[in-house]
């Protein structure tokens, strides 16, 4: 039994889990030291206006940050067969799109200006536009999160991790207290992901070799084409976890919407923590299912370890709502208490859909996506016609996601009723 335990803590699905959860802890100890500066600095009002367009820019981001997915299997593939020379080219390219990209939609913003503004009924164009910019530059950090995962260089991630949530919390905190407010926030933003892309350019500099001469077209065709399916998938999981916010800031008053924003806020707490499980997982299974070897048994091992972490973010959440409340955001969020074990059971939920999604696509199941759009239009429907209070909008987005989490494990078991666990694999 003891030799067992101790082969467990080596087996690289727990200390894979144990990094990025640690170096994830740490930053999100820095988002949450930032989230408790603007809380305490902004107005209510104002920090609706933030978290409505923080949710947005989610929604916006999820065209290419769907391909996230996509692109981490193809750099698996590389990394199994040594092509570091296509894997350098490969990253510079998809450097340059993202800047092309980024280009694309800050332009699109602008377009849109007027009615996005009155929809989220912001008269202020000063943070519409520092929100534009921010987003023409948020897109450069996702070859280099892809790559640390892909190569399963999972400390280089838990420090790159840690060290964006540092610098996220510093500038943007900085330019708040300096009187730049909202839009300050998002100009700082801008400032981290410069930043971020340089520290992630040093810290992938090893794996890098003079790139390729040869093209990289049959790479993008397969990104591209994964990517379709982890399209859908990445628009109803945002949708799921932002459209509450966009229509409350819509539907209720300035000081409502601030208030439900701190609730959700406080339940990513939750979502940071336990929903590090994935991270380690995907690449780990997508490695197993490309090498051709057995991974049901690392998939049992990653869910009871996801469960475990779920139990526990709920029964803390469900037991000491004043004191994480209180503690992170001060007296003036008092009227969130109250709504923070319920939206904990939400994020739990989610986290669980969260899971059985992330380990269908590393197996190449993806019409998984099928069942999310369905969920994500009833969540909006439901909640344009039954929103009396905030507590309504709680309890519709725990229905919606507790179907679709039991569709998804039904799912689930049908796709591997013939995959058997192979007990003699290694941990």
């Amino acid at each position: 039994m003891i030799n067992k335990v101790k082969a467990l803590s080596k087996s690289s699905f727990i200390q894979g889990t144990l990094i990025v959860t640690v170096g994830s802890f740490i930053g999100s100890i820095f988002n949450y030291v930032l989230q408790l500066g603007l809380a305490r600095t902004l107005s209510v009002e104002d920090f609706g206006v933030f978290s409505a367009l923080l949710s947005m820019a989610v929604i916006f981001s999820v065209p290419t940050s769907a391909f996230i997915q996509s692109i981490i299997k193809s750099v698996v593939k590389l990394k199994a067969t040594d092509a570091f020379d296509t894997l350098t080219k490969l990253y510079l390219t998809l450097s340059l799109y993202a800047l092309v990209l980024g280009f694309l939609l800050f332009s699109g913003l602008h377009i849109l200006a007027t009615p996005i503004q009155n929809y989220l009924n912001l008269d202020n164009w000063y943070i519409f536009r520092a929100f534009t910019v921010y987003m023409g530059l948020s897109f450069i950090l996702i070859p280099t999160s892809s790559y640390l995962q892909g190569l399963l260089r999972f400390k280089a991630f838990a420090f790159y991790v840690s060290v964006t949530g540092f610098v996220r919390m510093v500038i943007p905190l900085t330019l708040v207290y300096l009187g730049y407010r909202v839009g300050g926030i998002f100009y700082g933003m801008t400032a981290v992901a410069v930043i971020m892309y340089l520290v992630g350019g040093l810290l992938l500099w090893k794996n890098f070799v003079v790139p390729s001469t040869e093209s990289v077209k049959d790479y993008y065709k397969e990104i591209l084409q994964f990517g379709v399916a982890t399209l859908f998938v990445s628009i109803g999981m945002s949708l799921l976890n932002n459209v509450d916010v966009l229509m409350v800031k819509h539907l209720f008053s300035s000081y409502e919407s601030g208030i439900y924003a701190g609730v959700v806020t406080l339940g990513k707490v939750f979502l940071f923590g336990a929903g590090m499980v994935t991270v380690v997982m995907y690449p780990q299974i997508a490695s197993l299912k490309a090498s051709g070897r057995n991974y049901m048994r690392r998939f049992y091992q990653f869910l009871s370890l996801q469960l475990i972490l779920v139990s526990g973010g709920v029964i803390a959440f469900v037991a000491f709502p004043r004191l994480l409340t209180i503690t992170l955001f001060g007296h003036s969020f008092d009227s969130a208490i109250s709504y923070l074990p319920m939206f904990s059971i939400f994020v739990a939920l989610y986290i669980l859909v969260n899971f059985f999604i992330m380990f269908n696509l590393a197996v190449n199941n993806t019409n998984i996506w099928k069942f999310l759009l369905p969920t994500a239009f009833a969540q909006y429907l439901l909640i344009h016609y039954f929103h009396r209070t905030l507590d309504s909008i709680i309890y519709i987005n725990i229905s919606v996601t507790v179907l679709l989490l039991l569709c998804l494990i039904a799912f689930t078991w049908y796709n591997l009723r013939d995959v058997s666990i192979d007990n003699n694999s290694s941990l």
